[in-house]
């Protein structure tokens, strides 16, 4: 031990003395990487115990929640006497409001016999009796209002002023979300006379036996203990977090090229002193246990600012990730979550792993370099030997990388698809050295000095520069695939968009992006169906529901009324079949469904105790749940006699939108209602979709960012390390100017080499992410858009940035005495 130590005290911490730059810049590459990847993991936890910790602030204690379809009446509650043998329950109330145009539920519970299943702590009161129940009670966190204040509440259509009577703390110890309210449970039934389920608290050893008893009492209510409930949202949170876990995996793969990069160069430019010390006596062990060392305190130092850069990081993305997630998942978040330490310090321990992975390969190359052949300068990596090792490689990731394409397309899981992905990535740092030899062949062909030398320091020094393509290709890869996947995924939904939003006006009760809106008054819809302007109206309902143990949104509309004017998108199926489901109680179920549950055109599903059959397969993009759409009548039976959550209306040939609008606010002064145009819904529909990839961008770019580091330590240290070679042409005649345009052809030669591989990586990529990823991840199918011109601005950046990394290379040898050196060596 004392031996290494001295030894990496000599060989490592002297040198990075000496080239403080260097090992600060493999340090700051892999300080991204691992911020990057710890963002996300800490993102990911604190995303999950959000939604989890929202769950238990409105549980309590309750082991067990019963929610009947279309609610349950203070009269059938006679029917849960026999659970008072098993425990305690109480019945809620859940609606949707808006306060100050912002989304919020309201749950309504019996304060005054409500603690046998929810404890509820208040600042201005110790007991839930002395809170006064003619007014709403806000956490304390609350951007609402205070204690005493007056709140305008939009509930069912209307709006209603309630005083603010009680300030909530905690329930059962938890921080009840923001973005809730709380009333006395006999006030908000004023507004829905059924309570919307009961939740109970279970003696151990019992909740089973309540379970069947419910079961037998209550068949098509959904039964389901907050552990279910839990996993229900981790499930639905999976596939998105599983993307985002595999960006970050990338960023820290390329922080490992940049960290094998750096310790390889620094082995490379200390063969002499390795040589010495193994003729002095050093054995192979210790000098590979010193470049380990050296490849710890990298990782250390890195993973550390990581860690750290990671925390900071991570609390924007929280509230990026949440707001994504609530307007595509429609899940209710609560206030960011405690720190998850046992997520740092996880990616603290991947980011030394990954450095010292790194390495490895650097640190084998020490110990087999003879004390001989150490003091010879000048010594190429050009080896046939290594290129057909490279040929080798490359032919044998291929098949893996077919074989699971093909296991995801038969299984219809995505997991293989990242294995594919993986093999890419393999693929790619296998072909960078013939990349290389190839465009260094192409560069030669100038027969300029300065091409000359660059093709020649490109076979010369062919496992450094491969080393810094292969990042750089990796990163244009990944870049490019996004690129396509997302612009291919814009306009398909763009596409979308335009076949279904056909209506000219879309009116629903006061909401926002992620709330569902209040029911509609049928009064009302009869009142605009006879405004002169308009030529008909399609009401359109929703519902919450489940399917197989995981949530799906139920809809309805009129299907009569739907097939002479609303839009759809089929995928299988056509308009006639929409009538046909009308005829014979049938249903349509969007593409995202059909995809999930593995449901096609004429099957039958058990539809809240119903068999029903599938007519129509339809492209909906607007959730990652799923859609099981139906006629009015249908939905009535099975799930609620309901108003309207919003109507399409469409106007008279000719009629001005925006007139219309305006005329609809002016018949209806009594209703609070969002009246928009459907090019506005458009409009809105796309700000949240390039919200979502908003932070798929952000990360790609990190990455390339690390690639580019890596292009710039190549360089500096092959400018260092043929300082002597470079004094020597410069005294033979050759001009400053010819050896920094030598070194500007060097960086494009990388640029290019990467550029070619990224082309047909990115398509491979692409086509992962299209085909295999995203579909069986979330469900949708795109249209692929192959047009070039968006890979373009990439990959001339890339050239851009690789030059631009050649800067401070030259101006490294520019200050340095080249002939001084000559005469030194």
């Amino acid at each position: 031990m004392i031996a290494l130590l001295s030894i990496a005290r000599a060989l490592t911490i002297r040198y990075y003395l000496a080239h403080p730059i260097r090992f600060a810049t493999c340090v700051l590459g892999l300080t991204a990487g691992v911020a990057v990847a710890s963002a996300i993991n800490l993102t990911n936890a604190r995303v999950i115990s959000s939604f989890e910790s929202s769950m238990e602030a409105v549980a309590g204690k309750s082991t067990l929640s019963l929610e009947p379809r279309g609610g349950i009446s203070p009269q059938d509650l006679e029917k849960l006497r026999f659970a008072w043998d098993y425990g305690s329950f109480s019945p809620f109330m859940k609606l949707q409001a808006h306060v100050s145009g912002h989304a919020v539920t309201l749950y309504g519970f019996d304060f005054l016999s409500d603690s046998a299943v929810r404890s509820l702590e208040f600042n201005n009161a110790s007991k839930a009796n002395e809170v006064r129940t003619d007014g709403i009670i806000v956490p304390e966190d609350s951007p609402f209002g205070k204690l005493g204040d007056t709140v305008t509440l939009t509930l069912k259509g209307a709006r209603h002023l309630f005083p603010i009577t009680g300030i909530l703390r905690a329930v059962d110890g938890h921080l009840p979300p923001q973005n809730t309210v709380y009333a006395d449970l006999g006030q908000v039934l004023q507004f829905q006379p059924e309570f919307t389920g009961v939740d109970f608290f279970v003696e151990e050893g019992k909740t089973n036996e309540l379970r069947k008893l419910l079961e037998t009492h209550f068949p098509l209510a959904t039964i389901r203990t907050l552990e279910e409930r839990k996993q229900t949202s981790r499930e639905m949170l999976a596939a998105f977090q599983m993307n985002l876990a595999a960006l970050g995996v990338i960023a820290l793969l390329v922080s490992a090229y940049l960290v094998y990069n750096t310790v390889n160069i620094s082995v490379l430019q200390r063969e002499s002193m390795l040589g010495i010390l193994l003729s002095l006596g050093a054995s192979p062990q210790v000098l590979f246990g010193a470049i380990i060392l050296e490849g710890i305190i990298i990782g250390t130092l890195g993973a550390l600012t990581g860690c750290a850069l990671g925390w900071i990081l991570s609390n924007g993305a929280h509230a990026e990730v949440t707001s994504t997630l609530t307007n595509v998942f429609r899940m209710d978040a609560s206030g960011a979550s405690s720190l998850d330490k046992t997520t740092l310090v996880g990616s603290f321990l991947v980011g030394v792993t990954a450095s010292v992975i790194a390495s490895i390969l650097p640190g084998r190359r020490a110990v087999s370099i003879a004390a001989a052949t150490a003091r010879k300068q000048g010594r190429s990596e050009y080896k046939p030997a290594r290129i057909r090792y490279a040929w080798i490689g490359a032919l044998a990731v291929c098949p893996g990388i077919i074989l699971a394409y093909l296991l995801a397309l038969k299984f219809e899981r995505a997991e293989p698809g990242f294995v594919a992905v993986a093999g890419i990535i393999a693929l790619l740092s296998f072909l960078s050295p013939l990349a290389v030899i190839g465009c260094a062949i192409i560069v030669n062909q100038f027969k300029s000095g300065s091409a000359i030398l660059a093709s020649a320091t490109a076979r010369q020094h062919l496992m450094k520069i491969s080393v810094a393509t292969a990042a750089l290709a990796v990163a244009l890869s990944m870049a490019g695939s996004i690129t396509i996947m997302v612009g291919s995924f814009r306009q398909t939904v763009q596409d979308w968009l335009s076949t279904v939003i056909v209506a000219d006006i879309y009116l629903q009760g006061e909401a926002s992006a992620n709330a569902r809106a209040a029911d509609l008054d049928m009064a009302l819809v009869e009142r605009v169906r006879r405004l002169p302007f308009v030529r008909g109206v399609v009401t359109l309902r929703s519902a919450p529901g489940e399917f197989r143990g995981k949530p799906v949104e139920l809809v309805s509309n009129n299907f009569a009324d739907a097939v002479k004017l609303h839009g759809y998108s089929f995928v299988t199926g056509s308009k006639a079949d929409i009538l046909l489901a009308r005829d014979e109680s049938g249903v349509l179920v969007s593409e995202v469904f059909a995809n999930k549950h593995r449901i096609a055109r004429g099957d039958s599903i058990e539809l809240l105790g119903r068999q029903v059959k599938v007519f129509a397969v339809y492209r909906n993009f607007s959730s990652e749940r799923g859609y099981i759409l139906m006629d009015d009548r249908l939905f009535a039976e099975l799930v609620a006699k309901q108003g309207p959550g919003s109507l399409a209306i469409y106007l008279n040939s000719g009629f001005d939108a925006a007139e219309a609008m305006l005329k609809i606010r002016n018949a209806l002064p009594d209703y609070p209602l969002t009246v928009t145009l459907s090019r506005d819904i458009r409009i809105r529909a796309m700000a949240i979709f390039d919200q979502t990839f908003r932070l798929t961008f952000a990360l790609q770019w990190i990455a390339g960012g690390i690639a580019a580091l890596s292009v710039l330590t190549t360089l500096a240290g092959l400018a260092i390390e043929r300082q002597r070679d470079l004094a020597s042409l410069l005294a033979l005649g050759a001009t400053p100017g010819r050896i920094y345009l030598s070194m500007a052809l060097e960086s494009q030669i990388i640029a290019l080499s990467a550029c070619a591989l990224a082309l047909p990586g990115s398509a491979a990529l692409a086509v992962l992410l299209i085909k295999v990823i995203n579909r069986f991840s979330f469900g949708w199918t795109i249209v692929a858009d192959w047009s070039l011109e968006q890979l373009l601005p990439g990959l001339l950046m890339a050239c851009i940035l690789a030059l631009a990394a050649a800067i401070a290379p030259i101006r490294l040898i520019h200050r340095q005495r080249l002939v001084e050196s000559l005469k030194r060596g």
